[in-house]
């Protein structure tokens, strides 16, 4: 049976060069619906951001470049698929979703400097840009297709790569695929430990069942059957349950760990309440700001309610 992976994300969140490096791993064709829409934009004498406001009121646009993906479902070959709705059109691929704080992304999409309609002269600039273009393509794919790409429950796996290696990206997808491609569970999500904002007081770490938990990973990693819970909330993720492993892997420098998200904007928790209503009653700025105090870094952002 031939095998799809198709991988989208955030604007710099790697997911190109993974998609190649995957493709060239396990021997498959790589396509890639990044270079086919910025071909199609220098046609038009655009940008990229241009095309995609020009799509909106355009709907040929999309039908040339989504019509190319669609095909691709009755491929004979093995292909990974480097595209914004490549999840939507082939659904029995591996579905998975890079994601990088937009602060991070703008300053790898700065620092690659290769697109000729990427160049920004500002920090500000860039993460204006992309801001923009992910909102134009949202709304769009949204709006046509019904194709919600912020929600990431429509994902088989999602990989925070902020603080990750390109590294870490690729053998975590490579562990998984292989589970998935033998028909076993795999974990939903897997975030950087620097990504994920405490909901309670850090006064907690000092309890001695929080010793162990620390030793336990620093012995044996982070057992991926017991993944923490997180909510999603505009973009941040906040930890519902499992504060003293997500302490102790940043203390022992894990670049990733295992999560599920009970509850985003699109989900509410199982017992009912809304994930806002969740952050508006357990984040707090102090607790925040002790958080990177004790575990002596600061995040690259701060949720503002």
């Amino acid at each position: 049976m031939t095998k799809i992976i198709t991988i989208t994300g955030d604007l710099g969140s790697g997911k190109s060069t993974v998609a190649q490096q995957l493709a060239e791993h396990l021997h498959f064709g790589y396509i890639s619906t990044g270079m086919i829409q910025r071909d199609i934009a220098s046609k038009y004498g655009m940008t990229t951001l241009e095309l995609n406001k020009y799509a909106e009121d355009h709907p040929k646009i999309d039908d040339e470049i989504d019509g190319f993906i669609k095909k691709l479902a009755k491929a004979k070959k093995d292909i990974v698929v480097d595209s914004r709705l490549g999840w939507f059109f082939l659904d029995k691929s591996l579905k998975i979703y890079l994601m990088a704080n937009v602060e991070v992304a703008a300053t790898r999409i700065m620092s690659a400097n290769k697109r000729k309609d990427e160049k920004y002269n500002s920090m500000e600039h860039a993460i204006q840009d992309i801001t923009a273009r992910r909102a134009s393509e949202d709304f769009r794919f949204n709006g046509y297709y019904g194709a919600d790409c912020q929600n990431l429950n429509n994902f088989d796996l999602v990989i925070d790569t902020t603080f990750a290696s390109i590294s870490d990206v690729f053998n975590t997808i490579i562990d998984n695929y292989t589970k998935w491609s033998q028909n076993e569970s795999i974990v939903h999500c897997w975030l950087s430990p620097k990504n994920i904002y405490p909901t309670q007081n850090v006064v907690s770490l000092a309890r001695d069942d929080a010793k162990e938990i620390s030793n336990s990973i620093k012995e044996k990693g982070f057992q991926a059957p017991d993944p923490i819970s997180v909510a999603e909330y505009k973009g941040y993720l906040f930890i519902v349950d499992g504060h003293k492993r997500v302490s102790a892997s940043i203390f022992h420098n894990l670049a990733l760990i295992p999560a599920k998200i009970v509850a985003n904007e699109q989900n509410d928790f199982s017992w009912g309440i809304s994930a806002k209503q969740f952050v508006q009653d357990h984040y707090k700025a102090s607790w925040i700001y002790d958080w990177e105090d004790v575990h002596r870094f600061r995040f690259s952002r701060y949720f503002e309610q």
